[in-house]
């Protein structure tokens, strides 16, 4: 599901330094996070309970540092919009 935003085997976080959670993007796109495996964000997010948009809370650890994943999921659209137009 999130394989064409984060390559698997890609940490996601969110929370504080109060209060941190990290999930792992597996192979076929879904999450991992404390012993269980999610199909989506919301799922995740929900399970654990984190409120807020899904989107806006957790980031990717990249080599460039964290980004949120809406930013993300906001550069893969306007990449498929270049390409289909």
């Amino acid at each position: 599901m999130y394989r064409h935003l984060v390559p698997s085997g890609t940490t996601l976080v969110t929370g504080g330094a109060a209060d941190p959670r990290v999930a792992h993007v597996l192979p076929d796109g879904r999450l991992y996070a404390d012993g269980e495996t999610y199909d989506s964000l919301i799922e995740l997010s929900e399970a654990l309970g984190i409120t807020g948009n899904p989107w806006s809370t957790w980031a990717a650890e990249l080599a460039d540092g964290r980004v949120l994943l809406s930013v993300l999921r906001d550069a893969c659209a306007d990449t498929d919009m270049e390409t289909t137009t």
